[in-house]
Parts: structure tokens; C-alpha cells; sequence
């Protein structure tokens, strides 16, 4: 079916919209970062009594998806800054008003998904004013000690969520520069178990980061001195391991695959891809018993959720890299099963229950690449495709309901931050699919022909609009297929 639109309508203008902001994520450098001070006050703890009421939660529900902390090292810490100290660590007062906003951050989005007027708003605020002030003086967790490893890492995931991602990168980097000083990478430092984990949660997201923009690893695994965890039997505990692990593959398909692309042949990417793809079988067969366990808690269950979605954009990444005769299926179809997989986690929801999810769904939006969104947003613009109206509608709603959830993760976000990026990408893709959708119902009803979906505007299809503009320009790629944008694809 072709539809003829004006030149001022709606979906044109849409197009156009969504075409200028990739063009833009793809041409722009980033920002020189200046810290410049947020304003003269200094930074504090936070109120004592909120994150002694708090300090349960973030232990038993949110922390072992990032296990930064150890609990007893927190409590001692909160007793030192709380009774002890005249001037409290600036270390520790980056870790706990993380702490507690992460918390609190969870506790409102749940009362929101409940339809409750979430009472720490407030208090969100001050907490995030308070993290902002501590860049005013980032020289000060520059010493080697995990305090300040920390402290860094968590400055790093506030500023991935709330400011400029490229602040992100710079204190990221220092976090990681910082605990290889200390050894935390290497055996011979006989880091403790709370260091090892420390280590782990920055190995894992350095590989995370490494996809979504294209660059090196800081953290490679050839560097790296501490083995792998084993299993220990506790179903929590393995789920961790198995994001070790999976984070290694995640480095293996970024260097093998993408990192070198303009030097590689079609044909030794394509043989790359595929002993990729056997990996990932044999890693899925190795870690059935985690990515489907037969009873599990909440928290459990949402880190399975968490881990298959993982898969899927691995299974994503690796298929762009196989002919499209050969991949182009089976791609879709994990990038559907990775936006199913973020409905479950947050349509599964009750009051009463843990509030990891939230958690795990700002987990996936921040720190994966955002490939199944992208793909299944792709997919309905290509006039070759011919879906039932059933799978198109359910498609559309995939992605209203990824925005809709970006949307609220972004909320105290500045511009420019991560947050908001996915937030302005998922909101025009899918204003986009839903134009497309609507057309076509209006259309349908109009006319018996067989409806492939197909957009029409002088000659030019949406397909060749939307990509075209993309890429125009930025190398020789015209075909999805064919393109890897290094940001956020």
C-alpha cells in the first residue's frame, strides 16, 4: 500500500525530526568538559535517618546487579562519618548519597508505576545537588584507595544517567585508571572479596560502554590477573558470574567485529560472526540453568531477564555481521525478544514487591546499546517487508512502550546526558511508527489491495528518507544492513 502525504504533514516533519538528530549524534564531537564549580557549597552527607531507612533495601533488592559495596564496610563507614569524623571523607560522601538516591530513585518509579504521589521527589533533588557539588572538587578521590574507586564509580553512573555523557567517560576513566594503580585487576594485589567485586562491576561495564561507543576497552581481559568466578551454587551469586562471562563475549564481538571493520573483508567478518554465534550457543546451553531458573525469588528472576535480554543484543550485534539473506530474521527476532523482555520486567510489577526491576530496566537503557529498539524501528520502515497488521500493531506498541519508560528514567536528566539521548531517540522512532501505523489503518479501510506497508513521497520511500538522510555523508553504507553507527547501535 502506498500512502501519499503532503509536504507539511505530520510524518514528514517526524522524519525529518528523527533524521536531524542522528545526523547530529553522528557529526557532532562532544563537548570539552569544564568543571566549573555547581555553586559555592559545599557538599554534605546525607540525613542519617533516610538512609539508615533505606540501607536494608538497597542491600537486599539493587545492589547485588552492581555489588559495589560490601554491607558491613558501608555500615562501619556510616558509623565513622556519622559519629566519629569532624569532616567527613569526601569519599564516603559521594558513596552515600549515591546509595541512598539510587534507592530512592527505585522507590518512586514503582510508586508512579502504582499510580502513588512519590514522597522522596524532593529529596531526589537535593541528593542530586549534593552528587553535583562533589565534581567540584574531583581531585580529592584521586588517591589510590577503594573509598575513592568507589566514589568514582558512582559519580560516573550518576553522571551516565543525569549530565553529559562525556562526563561519564572522564570520571569513568579515572575509576578505572585508578583501581589498576591499586592492583585491583591483578592477582598479586590479593584484593578482597568487596574489591574483587568492585573490580568485576567496573570490568562489566566497561565492556557495556566499550559497545555503546565504539572505542577500546580500559579494562581488556588480556590485563586482567584475577580468574573468573566459579560457581558457588547460590542461583544470585552464579547470575553475577554468568555477567562476567557474558561481558567477555561482549569485548570479544566488539574487537573481533566492529573495531576493525573498514580493514576486515566481507567474508572474514561474515567467519568472524559465525564462530561468534557458536560462542554465544555454547555460553546460552552452559547457562540454561541461570537464564531459566525453575524457581527463583523476584530479584532472581528479574536478573534472568536482565541476562537474556543481554543475549539478545549480542545475538543482534553478531547477525549485522552475517549477509542480510542470512541474518536478517533471525536478528528481528531477538531484537523483538529483547523488547518483550523489558515489558515482562516492568509489567510484572505489584505492590509489595522488590523494586530491582526498576533497577534492571535503568540498568538495560543506560548501559546496553539500544539495538533491539533500533531494530525493530528499522525494520517497519523497509517497504521489502510485508507483516500481517497483527505483528506490525505489536511492533508499534514495543516501541511506544520503550519510550514511555525512557521517558520516565529520564526525568531530572540535563540535556545531553545518556538518558536524555535515548529519551529524544525512542520518543521520535516511535511518534514515527505510529504515524506509519495510523496511516496504514486509515488506508486499509479505504481499500481492499494487499498492504506491504510501504510509504510513498515522491518517488522516495521511507526507508531510503530516514536511512538515507542518516548516513548521508558519514561513509559508503546506504543499506541497514550494512551500517554499525557507532553510538547507540
Amino acid at each position: 500500500m502506498e500512502v501519499s502525504f503532503s509536504p507539511g504533514s505530520v510524518l514528514q516533519a517526524q522524519l525529518a525530526s528523527a533524521c536531524a538528530l542522528f545526523q547530529k549524534l553522528a557529526t557532532d564531537k562532544p563537548p570539552l568538559l569544564d568543571f566549573l564549580q555547581y555553586d559555592d557549597q559545599p557538599s554534605c552527607l546525607p540525613p542519617r535517618a533516610f538512609l539508615e531507612a533505606f540501607i536494608d533495601t538497597y542491600f537486599t533488592e539493587l545492589s547485588s546487579l552492581l555489588p559495589i559495596y560490601d554491607r558491613q564496610s558501608v555500615q562501619t563507614a556510616m558509623r565513622t562519618q556519622y559519629e566519629i569524623l569532624d569532616v567527613p571523607d569526601p569519599a564516603w560522601i559521594v558513596s552515600l548519597n549515591s546509595i541512598l538516591l539510587q534507592t530512592l530513585e527505585g522507590k518512586s518509579t514503582a510508586a508512579k508505576k502504582t499510580g502513588m504521589i512519590p514522597l522522596e521527589a524532593g529529596l531526589i533533588t537535593h541528593l542530586l545537588q549534593n552528587i553535583r557539588r562533589c565534581f567540584n572538587n574531583l581531585q580529592r578521590l584521586l588517591e589510590p584507595r577503594m573509598a575513592n574507586v568507589q566514589a568514582l564509580l558512582n559519580l560516573a553512573l550518576v553522571a551516565l544517567r543525569y549530565f553529559h555523557f562525556t562526563l561519564f567517560e572522564t570520571v569513568f576513566t579515572q575509576a578505572c585508571e585508578l583501581a589498576k594503580s591499586m592492583g585491583l585487576h591483578r592477582s598479586m594485589g590479593k584484593p578482597c572479596a568487596e574489591g574483587r567485586n568492585l573490580f568485576w562491576s567496573l570490568f562489566i561495564i566497561d565492556k557495556h560502554t566499550s559497545l555503546i561507543t565504539g572505542t577500546p576497552c580500559l579494562l581488556p581481559s588480556y590485563d586482567v590477573g584475577i580468574p573468573l568466578p566459579t560457581s558457588s551454587g547460590i542461583l544470585l551469586s552464579d547470575q553475577s558470574d554468568a555477567r562476567i562471562s557474558l561481558a567477555r563475549i561482549h569485548e570479544r564481538i566488539s574487537r573481533s567485529l566492529y573495531a576493525g571493520i573498514p580493514c576486515v573483508s566481507r567474508k572474514c567478518l561474515r567467519r568472524r560472526a559465525y564462530k561468534l554465534v557458536r560462542r554465544l550457543n555454547d555460553w546460552t546451553t552452559q547457562h540454561s540453568h541461570i537464564l531459566y531458573p525453575p524457581a527463583s525469588t523476584t530479584t532472581t528472576a528479574q536478573q534472568a531477564i536482565e541476562l537474556r535480554y543481554a543475549l539478545c543484543i549480542c545475538h543482534v550485534l553478531v547477525q549485522r555481521c552475517i549477509p542480510a539473506s542470512e541474518s536478517r530474521q533471525i536478528r528481528l527476532e531477538h531484537a523483538r525478544t529483547g523488547l518483550q523482555l523489558l515489558q515482562e520486567l516492568c509489567e510484572g510489577y505489584h505492590p509489595g514487591d522488590s523494586i530491582s526491576g526498576f533497577a534492571i530496566f535503568e540498568s538495560i537503557l543506560l548501559r546496553y546499546p539500544i539495538v533491539p529498539f533500533l531494530e525493530v524501528y528499522i525494520h517497519l520502515l523497509n517497504p521489502e517487508d510485508n507483516d500481517s497488521p497483527a505483528v506490525v500493531t505489536s511492533d508499534v506498541n514495543a516501541l511506544v512502550f520503550f519510550a514511555t519508560r525512557a521517558e520516565c528514567l529520564a526525568t531530572n536528566a540535563c540535556e545531553g546526558s545518556l538518558a536524555d539521548t535515548v529519551r529524544s531517540i525512542s520518543r521520535l522512532c516511535s511518534q514515527i511508527a505510529t504515524s506509519i501505523l495510523q496511516q496504514n489503518r486509515r488506508l486499509q479501510a479505504q481499500t481492499t489491495t494487499p498492504n506491504n506497508y510501504c510509504i510513498d513521497d515522491g518517488g522516495i520511500s521511507v526507508w531510503d528518507y530516514d536511512i538515507g538522510m542518516m548516513m548521508d555523508g558519514h561513509g559508503s553504507y546506504h543499506r541497514y544492513d550494512d551500517v554499525w553507527c557507532q553510538m547507540f547501535l
